[in-house]
């Protein structure tokens, strides 16, 4: 939530690489013959497997195989990656399906924007969060230029307005097409509590 990097890039590397060699216990070296990507399986039943660069999941089921792992967890992670040929030394189609991820993420940015407007606008702070969490840009814009933190002050939600600028590093100064920042147009809705809020947010920019 507070944007703070919590692990190095050596602490992950240095991870992912006891993962890949021992993550699976016994079954660590078959598990990276056939898939060839790190993954940590617990007594419990959950896995964690990491498809650098693409993706990163966990499964839990808890029934477990004879060297401690889930076995439905081992089954469908494998079948994963060979089903979408994630395998870092599969010759068919190398790294398809990194630039096919690339090019969905570039696509659905328009639908990203739109969905952390419409959050903004109903006020629903629970799935700005996880909008955010994504990796959804909150000083993104729509056609007219409207941010998520335009449209919170134009409805005068203040939960919403809050955590876009303390949590999630909203810009106060962006402008709409019309020239108008989130504090103006708090103004011109006459939101007097989004206003005295955006004003006091603004006053602390100008400080730093």
């Amino acid at each position: 939530m507070s944007g703070d990097q919590v692990l190095s890039p050596t602490a992950v590397r240095s991870a992912l690489s006891l993962m890949q060699v021992a993550g699976m216990n016994n079954y660590s070296r078959v598990f990276h013959f056939k898939t060839s990507v790190p993954a940590k399986s617990s007594s419990s039943g959950v896995m964690l497997v990491v498809v650098p660069g693409v993706l990163g999941l966990i499964c839990w089921s808890p029934e477990l195989d004879a060297h401690g792992n889930s076995w439905r967890g081992v089954h469908f992670c494998e079948e994963l990656v060979s089903g979408f040929q994630l395998h870092s030394f599969d010759i068919r189609t190398p790294f398809r399906q990194v630039l096919s991820y690339r090019q969905w993420k570039v696509e659905s940015e328009g639908y990203q924007i739109m969905n952390v407007l419409l959050a903004a606008y109903r006020g629903d702070l629970h799935s700005l969060r996880r909008h955010f969490l994504s990796g959804a840009d909150v000083n993104a814009v729509d056609y007219d230029g409207r941010s998520a933190l335009h449209v919170a002050a134009s409805e005068g939600r203040l939960e919403v307005i809050s955590f876009l600028v303390e949590n999630a590093g909203a810009d106060c100064t962006l402008k709409d097409r019309w020239g108008n920042t989130a504090l103006q147009e708090a103004l011109r809705c006459n939101q007097g509590p989004a206003t005295h809020r955006l004003k006091k947010y603004t006053n602390n920019e100008k400080s730093l």
